[in-house]
């Protein structure tokens, strides 16, 4: 399993090895740009937001319990990162260019006529998710992309299990509202 694998990186890390994180950082690097671009909606910002993380979570590597899955551990201090980023934006007043790059903006400015339904789907997935709220987004992204258990989610965004998973329920019912009101459905 993946955990597993992470598990063996992680304590080859822990035994002075560190070059065996660069393994974590190929694994994971892509989810990480991607989670970071869900909240600063700045493909720039969101690498150096991910590069950021990986250095926080290589120096804290050592008190890392390599028992624990490795994801949201590392999603914490992700999100964590992009947070101060949000929070120094709006203390600075600062307006990113009119975030550039994300896919569900070019999706949303061009939409060219689909190859098949899948990609209308996806199209139509991405403008709902734009949608939803931060808090909303960011539990479907990992419930549905990351396959997270609420458990993990819970752990990843230090909140309690009913709350994951009441945010969840709304959030999939807004996708689906948001859905139906496209002519789609979920």
């Amino acid at each position: 399993s993946r955990a597993a694998q992470d598990a063996k990186v992680i304590r080859r890390c822990q035994d002075g090895e560190l070059a065996a994180f660069e393994e974590l950082v190929r694994r994971y690097r892509d989810t990480a740009v991607r989670l970071a671009l869900g909240f600063l909606r700045n493909p720039d910002d969101a690498v150096d937001a991910s590069q950021d993380a990986f250095v926080r979570a290589l120096e804290a590597l050592p008190r890392f319990d390599s028992a624990q899955p490795f994801f949201p551990w590392f999603y914490a201090i992700l999100r964590n990162v992009c947070f101060n980023r949000l929070r120094r934006r709006r203390r600075l007043g600062e307006v990113p260019l009119e975030e550039t790059g994300g896919p569900s903006d070019r999706r949303a400015e061009a939409r060219p006529a689909p190859a098949d339904a899948g990609e209308d789907l996806a199209a139509a997935v991405g403008r709902a998710m734009e949608r939803l709220s931060p808090e909303h987004r960011e539990v479907v992204a990992l419930r549905h992309w990351q396959e997270l258990s609420y458990e993990e989610i819970a752990a990843a965004t230090a909140t309690p299990v009913g709350t994951v998973m009441s945010r969840l329920h709304y959030a999939r019912r807004e996708l689906r509202r948001a859905l139906e009101a496209e002519g789609g459905t979920l």
